[in-house]
């Protein structure tokens, strides 16, 4: 009795093998040929981000930015005075202790708290890092940014009204054209 041949899938294009010809990488993984691995590493190395990550990553890097503008108009010379490891750290514990908030909250959350509330977040008392605060300023940022909303909001609706009422339709002027006086010398008389 004649021994059947053990066939495999490729990775990459999932056609069946023989074993014994495959193209072996791994203990237990196959391919058609070298090229197929190379597509295959390829297509894994170059993987979009998703749009979830890659936002999340650019709300971070506004936050972090945020804060290193706040050090820098605070009289700190350069990156290395800002203590990072132990911001990071905070942000990270307040993330995980409230699921719901996001790292575009923190920063509009610092920006209430040191444009609209005036607290010197580098004042002595704060012993430790500027962040301190934010958990007990946050809900009260998230409703003065409703409340700025529903203002605005407002306001774009009632201008709407305003100004649909009155439109004045005024034609364009045609523009006369004088004849142009000449200077007369007596000499050309």
């Amino acid at each position: 009795m004649a021994c059947k041949p053990i066939m495999v899938k490729c990775v990459y294009c999932h056609s069946d093998i023989d074993k014994s010809q495959a193209y072996k990488v791994g203990s237990r993984s196959y391919y058609c040929n070298e090229s197929c691995f190379m597509k295959q590493q390829n297509k894994s190395k170059y993987k979009p981000q998703k749009d979830s990550d890659n936002i999340q990553v650019q709300e971070r890097r506004k936050f972090t930015d945020y804060i290193q503008k706040l050090f820098l108009d605070n009289g700190y010379k350069d990156n290395g005075d800002v203590p990072w490891q132990l911001m990071m750290q905070q942000t990270k514990n307040m993330l995980a202790d409230n699921p719901t908030w996001k790292y575009g909250g923190l920063r509009y959350t610092l920006y209430y708290m040191v444009e609209f509330a005036e607290i010197n977040l580098f004042d002595d008392k704060f012993n430790g890092s500027i962040l301190n605060l934010l958990p007990y300023y946050y809900e009260e940022a998230k409703d003065f940014y409703r409340q700025k909303a529903m203002i605005n909001k407002e306001i774009d609706s009632k201008t709407d009204d305003f100004f649909e009422d009155d439109i004045v339709y005024v034609s364009p002027h045609k523009k006369r054209i004088w004849p142009k006086k000449h200077d007369e010398s007596i000499e050309d008389l």
